[in-house]
């Protein structure tokens, strides 16, 4: 079981923080963050080498995008974006 240490309330983090200098929220946030989660480079793992690129492989093959327009239900009310499935069966079938 993880052991939780005490933590401190919001407002005692942000008077042990040194935000001098800090001219906007996006450096108080990156000085917070620098605090509670310091940095070290040896507990930080590589996960991806560094020649991969995500430009070699498209996100979803043309027959990927047809097979999941094909299983969208008929006859359903448009959702948020306001269009209907059958408007999108149709597109997909003229533009195969």
């Amino acid at each position: 079981m993880a052991t939780v240490k005490a933590s401190l309330p919001p407002s005692e983090i942000f008077k042990a923080i040194d935000v001098s200098g800090s001219v906007n929220n996006k450096q108080i946030a990156k000085k917070l963050l620098e605090k509670i989660y310091p940095f070290s480079p040896q507990e930080s793992p590589s996960c991806l080498p560094e020649t991969y690129s995500f430009a070699k492989d498209p996100l979803f093959t043309k027959e990927e995008i047809k097979r999941m327009i094909q299983t969208l239900p008929k006859g359903k009310a448009p959702v948020f974006d306001g269009i209907d499935n059958q408007v999108v069966h149709i597109i997909s079938l003229t533009s195969s």
